[in-house]
């Protein structure tokens, strides 16, 4: 419904509300240079134009029709189906930070909003591909063999930037799709400290869904081994693992199980995902 208003133009910028004679000042309340028009919100602005080219989508300012409707047909003619779905979704946002810099005082630089987008895009995305597959429901064995929730992990790691993903699929008691989450981590020190806070962030979402039997499964045999342990871990990952062994408290019944990399595929698409973009 929001982006049908978007595209219409029915939404309340200053300069619809002055038409409206509900404000007087129709000045844009970011940049303070331009009246906040549609076509100023979504492409001009200097915030939206540092969103736009942080989301590789510098292209839709290439037209500089000054007619909102003209601008949006020109967009979705040339952009291919990714590139649409990413559109649209921004706009959402760039309306929703908008709102939120208005009324919660809440100030968000383009490259922050971009990368809200392309963190939420990837759950979407991830939902896609998910429900396009008809066995997906079957990835990590036997659903019947499950008698409780379960979370799947998976971490991405770019040791240039030192920053991780972590892919978390969640399951419910049978085997149906419940859940998606990406998470990026920075100042991440290796491959396998990636892995262990996968895994804390799985256990994180466990206690947000109110999931009190659950199966944590991920990939890293070594995290696995660690986190089924009860002693006090001294390795350089020592600090996660306990924040793990922490939580431990808040499920009624906890397993830890490995899995082989080829079950953990959907979590591993997700994580790379997320850090590749």
């Amino acid at each position: 419904m929001t982006i049908w208003r978007i595209s219409w133009d029915y939404i309340p910028n200053f300069v619809n509300l002055r038409c409206r004679k509900v404000i007087v000042n129709e000045e844009c309340p970011r940049c303070q240079s331009w009246p906040e028009e549609s076509i100023h919100v979504f492409r001009d602005c200097p915030i939206t134009k540092e969103i736009w080219t942080s989301l590789d989508l510098f292209w839709v300012m290439d037209n500089t029709s000054q007619s909102y409707w003209e601008w949006l047909t020109w967009v979705f003619q040339k952009g291919n189906d990714a590139q649409c779905r990413l559109f649209c979704y921004a706009l959402w946002m760039i309306w929703v930070s908008r709102n939120q810099f208005i009324y919660e005082r809440k100030n968000s630089t383009g490259r922050a909003i971009a990368q809200s987008i392309q963190r939420q895009m990837a759950e979407i995305e991830g939902v896609r591909d998910l429900k396009t597959q008809k066995t997906m429901v079957r990835k990590f064995g036997v659903q019947e063999d499950l008698p409780k929730a379960a979370i799947q992990f998976d971490a991405a790691f770019d040791k240039r930037s030192f920053k991780s993903a972590s892919g978390l699929v969640g399951w419910d008691q049978n085997g149906d799709l419940l859940v998606l989450k990406t998470v990026i981590h920075k100042k991440v020190s290796s491959a396998f400290a990636a892995e262990a806070y996968a895994c804390l962030e799985s256990m994180k979402l466990g206690i947000a869904l109110r999931m009190p039997s659950i199966k944590i499964m991920g990939d890293s045999k070594t995290v696995i081994n660690k986190c089924q342990k009860n002693s006090i871990d001294k390795s350089v990952i020592g600090a996660i693992i306990s924040d793990i062994h922490s939580k431990k408290s808040c499920f009624q019944d906890l397993i830890f199980q490995h899995i082989y990399r080829s079950e953990n595929s959907n979590a591993h698409k997700l994580a790379r995902r997320a850090i590749d973009r």
